[in-house]
């Protein structure tokens, strides 16, 4: 299972109040998928973003692979 999320807001969101984006631990612990599944990443990744108005900025992306456990 891969789980691809916001790890951060662009300066032009519409909404830049105090949103918490979760940890990729956060995320993967939320799922609560018990021990049939292990976590094969758990990391973020920066990429620049285009705004609507060709603004640039880094943002943050939440990246979650999880494996589920043969048998």
């Amino acid at each position: 299972m891969i789980i691809v999320d916001h790890g951060s807001s662009a300066p032009w969101s519409w909404d830049r109040t105090s949103h918490a984006h979760p940890t990729p631990e956060q995320l993967a612990n939320a799922l609560d998928l018990g021990t049939a599944w292990y976590s094969e990443l758990l990391d973020t990744r920066a990429r620049m973003a285009t705004g609507p108005g060709g603004q640039r900025a880094e943002v943050i992306d939440t990246i979650v692979a999880l494996r589920r456990k043969a048998g």
